[in-house]
């Protein structure tokens, strides 16, 4: 009967070893985190928690809570949580081991918090993380290995801080990752092989740090690369074979850079690209065949130095949707310049010094719905210039010298909606000229000094520049 007993005892004693519940006291975790814990489980009884209310937890928000420091243990239990919330709290360091039990971690946000720097092995346990949020914060410098255990991981936000150097192999483990985003910090320079082992990589945003120049094949092995933003760099030279390896790139940012010139062959592999961006740059000059091969639909090249276009610089651009020219040197347009690019939309061309256009340099856009002529030194447009033009709708004229108009020269435009003449020399033009007689009812006329007509429309929007990715909520 004694033995009974005593193994009764026994084995009441081994039960929490055999996975039954206990009680697990919170009381003493730090304020925000035992609050939070006790919100979600809709108690507020800290001592009676248990280790399966602990487990039960998924998603844990502390978002804004003035969270300055974490106890090591504050998260012990955990170890189903999915989705750790610490944006926008002002934590300025981390206990090493403070994820230690998050082994189910998929998420952590550590955005908008005043981190400066991070622990080596912070990371070490979280082998499920598939995203990780460093943005805004105020990490200066990453440890070399801090991603090391990382393997899972998807996304990685670093956008925002005051990165002057990356450590050569600091992404060597993350051959998941699909976003790297580096966008806003101080990188000068970039380690030669550091995106070598990035193979499942899609976006890559670099925009807005301070490089002046790019590594010998900085980008080898990123087949998978769909997105590349340089944009808001200082480059002024790119080396001929740098986007070799780059055959799935959809979108480049090249924009908000000191370019002075352009490879003939540095675009040759991007048979995938749709977006080239190379706005706001001093190219002066293109090479004939710089874009031949492509099959782009937006090409930006406003605000540059532009001072003439050979003629055959776009023939094989034949998809092209979106082609930005404003803002640049113009004085003449080659008349055939245009003749390839039958599927474009929207032709920018303002604010060049254009006098004068070529009669047909538009015959061969029968898609085209914008054209923005507006402020330059046009003195006179040929006859029929805008007879092909029958699926245009804004028409921009104004800022030049035209002192007359052609007879006939809009009766074509069936579809215009917008006609901007105003700041032109067209003395005594008004709406009831005959001049309009052929525009579509309820178009918008522009003229200058006309008060019955409405005020000036809003100037086109700038196309949206590349730039961080959202951070999810």
């Amino acid at each position: 009967m004694r033995s009974l007993l005593t193994f009764m005892l026994l084995a009441a004693a081994m039960l929490p070893a055999f996975g039954q519940v206990q009680t697990v006291n919170i009381c003493d975790r730090t304020l925000q985190v035992r609050d939070g814990i006790l919100r979600v489980l809709k108690t507020d009884d800290c001592a009676a928690v248990d280790s399966g209310q602990l487990a039960s937890i998924g998603f844990l928000n502390l978002t804004e809570k003035q969270l300055k420091t974490l106890r090591a243990g504050d998260f012990d239990g955990l170890a189903n949580l999915r989705a750790l919330h610490l944006a926008y709290n002002p934590l300025a360091a981390l206990p090493e081991d403070v994820f230690d039990s998050l082994t189910s971690l998929e998420s952590l946000r550590l955005d908008g918090t005043q981190l400066a720097t991070l622990p080596e092995g912070v990371f070490d346990s979280l082998t499920s993380l598939e995203s990780l949020f460093l943005n805004s914060t105020q990490l200066a410098t990453l440890p070399e290995g801090v991603f090391d255990s990382l393997t899972s991981l998807q996304l990685l936000y670093l956008s925002h801080n005051q990165l002057a150097a990356l450590p050569e192999g600091v992404f060597d483990s993350l051959t998941s990752l699909q976003e790297l985003v580096l966008y806003n910090n101080q990188l000068a320079t970039l380690p030669e092989d550091v995106f070598d082992s990035l193979t499942s990589l899609q976006r890559l945003w670099l925009g807005n740090n301070r490089l002046t120049a790019l590594p010998d094949d900085p980008f080898a092995g990123l087949t998978s690369l769909q997105s590349l933003a340089l944009g808001g760099n200082q480059l002024a030279a790119l080396p001929e074979d740098v986007f070799d390896s780059l055959t799935s790139l959809q979108l480049l940012g090249l924009d908000r850079n000191q370019l002075a010139a352009l490879p003939e062959d540095v675009f040759d592999s991007l048979t995938s690209l749709q977006e080239l961006w190379l706005g706001y740059n001093q190219l002066a000059t293109l090479p004939d065949g710089v874009f031949n091969g492509l099959y782009l639909e937006d090409l930006h090249l406003h605000n540059n130095q532009l001072t003439a276009l050979s003629e055959g610089l776009f023939e094989s651009l034949t998809s092209l949707q979106k082609l930005w020219l404003g803002g640049n040197r113009l004085a003449t347009l080659p008349k055939g310049v245009f003749n390839s690019l039958t599927s474009l939309k929207e032709l920018v061309l303002n604010d060049n010094q254009l006098s004068a256009l070529p009669e047909g340099v538009f015959d061969s856009l029968t898609s085209l719905e914008k054209l923005l002529l507006h402020n330059n030194q046009l003195t006179a447009l040929p006859e029929g210039l805008f007879d092909s033009l029958t699926s245009l709708q804004q028409l921009w004229l104004g800022g030049n010298q035209l002192a007359a108009l052609p007879e006939g020269v809009f009766d074509n435009l069936a579809s215009l909606e917008k006609l901007l003449l105003e700041n032109n020399h067209l003395v005594g033009l008004t709406r009831n000229d005959p001049l309009f007689a052929g525009l579509p009812s309820g178009v918008q006329v522009w003229l200058h000094g006309q008060t019955e007509v409405p005020g000036q429309p809003e100037e086109p929007e700038q196309p949206e520049e590349p730039g961080q990715p959202e951070v999810p909520g």
